[in-house]
């Protein structure tokens, strides 16, 4: 009988499907415990993320904002798809909103038309006068109406329609008489006219104003006509009177920590002090289709609105998200909902909040908000947040600041100064880490994803072409050298590489020891596999690296019959 060698038996376990990452202790096959640049574009294969187009404009950009085109501000200038609109801009970060036909910078509460290149200029508006203001009482249109008499008593025989200031009330009251029915009746609204050079130039019929240093008319205001040189406003005087050049008319916009645009207004919200300096904890909105009327209090509905919330704290972010604004902060959030003030209703929901210093944290993905909380990354459907990044362990980000593209959520975070950019597949529910640039900003703009670095420097991250040699790093997690009966006895990786791009394979064994280099090779642009012979180990990790496209297929893993795992 001829004698022959039995051969051991051997399995293959295949991953070819790669989940992306996860950095907590135990994670499943297929997944990293941590990676540089790559992304889920090509999943369930795991590639190399896109070239990215480095510094995209020569000047410096001080905020980013998604129209029919990028805009951009540039020094003091708001930068539009069509032109460049000098507004004097100060100097610092800005947060550029749209609203209608216009895009509004804040806070310097600058706006500019995307349509009219004559039509920009400051939201707020004031005049003090060089010299003193003649005030005449007149018509709604402005026309002169004198009482024909200004007394206590009530005149005798006075002629129809004569106008009489009844003083023997306070404040006093302007009556006319009517022949027809022998009586005195009660003017509802009382106007006047204040005549200066220039004073109306600055403002608009029905823009609500604020008066001071003008004695009984102190105190807010309607606009009812205007010229450059008078406007009419509500009031009561028996004859012309002249105020002292002290007076200052003013339009006012609220200081704001964040501003969003809802149901053609534009809303905003703050906590700390006001221009006025009075403490304030406020909701806002503008008036109906006016971003610069902020206090037209007169009973119609599209009246501005204001109303102050109880619950402790800055406010963190704002955002309109299915139709409503949201107003977060870091341990609740605000929804208004209604149409119009005599309707609108504030409803607080204690929940995960916005974390201070993420504000630009907040992006719309299909349907769904994403934001960094202070407990983690949450979605938001309308109902109450819900948790998604498990998979980034306990790290204590900061910083953060997104945007969403393509059915992703890009996240760029700070973790002990370190940032990096997160980017969340919303379909297949999936981490991949990039390399972070010190974004500030990130917008959206059409096909194409664009980052606010904190030099001012603008970046394609997705949309452009580039030739940017892309360095990328993968690390598995632990993989077992052993399992009862069977043993470790090789590794095959199936994967691409471009041409002239470069990948190195590492290992470490058991946690401990440096990390070996087990295999190197360049890529010509075609399949192969690389085959890994590891040593006799409890377990080991696999490090790839390298510089170029990349794609990985499979990780297989080879093990062969054993006794004990010897």
């Amino acid at each position: 009988m001829q004698p022959y060698l039995s051969v051991p038996a051997r399995y293959r376990q295949q991953t070819n499907r790669f989940g992306g990452l996860d950095r907590n202790a135990s994670i499943r096959q297929g997944q990293f415990a941590d990676m540089e640049n790559l992304c889920a574009d090509q999943y369930p294969v795991l590639s190399t993320r896109p070239g990215r187009a480095f510094d995209r404009f020569p000047g410096r950009t001080g905020a980013l904002y998604s129209g029919d085109g990028l805009i951009r501000v540039e020094g003091s200038a708001l930068v539009l798809p069509d032109r460049r609109v000098e507004l004097g801009l100060t100097e610092g970060e800005k947060t550029l909103c749209a609203m209608g036909a216009y895009v509004l910078v804040f806070p310097d509460k600058k706006y500019a038309s995307l349509t009219d290149p004559e039509d920009m200029g400051t939201m707020e508006a004031s005049f003090t006068p060089a010299g003193r203001i003649t005030v005449t009482p007149c018509t709604l249109e402005g026309g002169d109406r004198l009482p024909d008499y200004v007394q206590e008593d009530s005149p005798e025989e006075p002629e129809n329609k004569s106008f009489w200031l009844d003083t023997s009330e306070t404040p006093p009251v302007l009556k006319q008489w009517s022949g027809e029915s022998a009586m005195w009746i009660t003017e509802e609204t009382a106007y006047v006219r204040l005549e200066a050079q220039g004073i109306g130039r600055d403002f608009r019929v029905y823009d609500s104003v604020w008066l001071s240093g003008a004695g009984a008319l102190d105190g807010a205001n309607t606009v009812w006509a205007r010229e450059e040189d008078w406007l009419v406003l509500t009031g009561i005087l028996g004859d012309t009177e002249s105020l002292p050049q002290t007076l200052t008319i003013a339009r006012r916009v609220p200081e704001m920590d964040w501003v969003t645009e809802c149901g053609n207004r534009l809303w905003g919200c703050r906590a700390g002090k006001n221009a006025q300096g009075d403490t304030v904890n406020e909701l806002y909105a503008s008036r109906l289709g006016d971003f610069r009327n902020w206090e037209s209090f007169l009973g119609m509905s599209t009246d501005s609105y204001s109303v102050s919330v109880g619950t402790p704290g800055p406010f963190t972010g704002a955002v309109t998200h299915l139709g409503t604004p949201l107003f977060f902060k870091e341990d609740c959030l605000y929804k208004v909902y209604g149409s119009y003030p005599a309707n609108f209703r504030v409803q607080c929901t204690p929940c995960r909040g916005v974390q201070p210093g993420c504000g630009r944290s907040l992006a719309i993905v299909g349907e769904m908000l994403y934001y960094k909380s202070p407990m983690g990354v949450c979605a938001f459907d309308g109902s109450l947040p819900q948790e998604i990044g498990e998979p980034l362990g306990m790290a204590p980000f900061e910083n953060a600041v997104g945007a969403g593209f393509g059915g992703k959520y890009y996240l760029s975070m700070e973790e002990k100064g370190a940032d990096a950019i997160y980017v969340y597949d919303t379909f297949r529910g999936l981490w991949h880490k990039e390399t972070g640039l010190g974004a500030r900003q990130m917008v959206s703009c059409r096909g194409k994803l664009y980052a606010l670095d904190g030099q001012g420097r603008v970046h394609c991250l997705r949309g452009e072409e580039s030739s940017e040699k892309v360095e990328w790093m993968a690390k598995t997690g632990r993989i077992d050298g052993w399992e009862p009966e069977r043993y470790l006895t090789g590794i095959t990786l199936h994967m691409v590489l471009a041409p002239y791009a470069k990948a190195e394979i590492l290992v470490r064994y058991d946690s401990a020891g440096p990390w070996e280099s087990v295999g190197a090779v360049t890529g010509r642009g075609e399949r192969f596999r690389l085959p890994i012979r590891p040593r006799k180990c409890s377990h080991l990790e696999l490090m790839l690296k390298g510089t170029g496209q990349m794609q990985l297929f499979s990780l297989t893993r080879i093990l062969q019959k054993g006794r004990d795992g010897l």
